[in-house]
C-alpha cells in the first residue's frame, strides 16, 4: 500500500478552510476531582477545474478530535494546582476525492474512526494575581488500538478577575494508526496536527 507524506501549512488551511470549530469545558468537584471535554472540527475543501478538457477535480479532508478525561489533582496551593487525568481520545476522518473527466468519473470517500485511551498530567501556576503558565502532555494508543497517539500543550493566561481570563497556547497532537486491513479498505494515518490558540475563558 503506498503511503504519502504530507506537510500542509496554516496559510494552506485558512485558504481551504470550509468549516472550523474548537471548544473546552470542564467541571471540578471539591477542587480535587474534575472532567473535561475538548472538541476540535476541521472541514477542509479545494477544486480544480481544467477548461480545455471540461474536467474537474475537487478533494475534501474532514477531521474530528475529541477528548474526553477525568482528572483528579494531587496538589493544589493557592491558584496553583496539578492534575493526573485520565480518559480516551476519539478520532473521526473523512476523506473524498471526486473527479470528472470526459468519458470517465471517479469518486471515493473513506471514512475512519477510533478510540485511544490515554493517559498524562496537567497543571498551572501564577506567575502574579494576573499571569499564569499552563502546561498539559498525555500518551495513549499503547498498541491497544492506535500504535501510539501523545498530546501536548501549553502557554500563557491573562486573567482579568476570578471570573474572566485571555489565554495564548501552542497545542499539538499526533497518532499514528493503522487499521490493519488490505486492499481498499486498508486506511494509515500517522500525522502530527499543531498551531496556536487564542482563547476566552470563563469560570464560575
Amino acid at each position: 500500500m503506498p503511503t504519502t507524506d504530507l506537510n500542509v501549512s496554516p496559510g494552506t488551511i485558512f485558504e481551504n478552510l470550509q468549516f472550523g470549530a474548537m471548544g473546552h469545558v470542564e467541571v471540578l468537584y471539591d477542587n480535587r476531582f474534575g472532567a473535561s471535554l475538548d472538541v476540535a472540527y476541521m472541514d477542509l475543501g479545494s477544486g480544480r477545474t481544467f477548461p480545455a478538457i471540461g474536467g474537474s477535480v475537487k478533494a475534501s479532508v474532514k477531521q474530528l478530535v475529541t477528548e474526553g478525561f477525568f482528572g483528579y489533582r494531587f496538589w493544589s496551593e493557592d491558584r496553583n494546582w496539578a492534575e493526573a487525568y485520565a480518559g480516551g481520545r476519539w478520532w473521526y476522518n473523512q476523506l473524498g476525492v471526486d473527479a470528472n473527466v470526459p468519458g470517465n468519473t471517479f469518486s471515493r470517500t473513506i471514512t475512519e474512526q477510533w478510540v485511544d485511551p490515554v493517559i498524562g498530567v496537567r497543571g498551572q501556576y501564577f506567575l502574579s494575581d494576573t499571569w499564569s503558565l499552563y502546561g498539559s502532555g498525555n500518551i495513549g494508543g499503547f498498541g491497544l488500538v492506535s500504535e501510539f497517539t501523545w498530546g501536548a500543550q501549553a502557554g500563557v493566561g491573562y486573567h482579568f478577575n476570578e471570573n474572566w481570563a485571555l489565554h495564548l497556547q501552542y497545542k499539538a497532537v499526533g497518532v499514528n494508526y493503522d487499521n490493519g486491513k488490505s486492499g481498499r479498505s486498508a486506511f494509515s494515518y500517522d500525522t502530527i496536527t499543531h498551531g496556536p490558540l487564542l482563547g476566552v475563558a470563563f469560570s464560575f
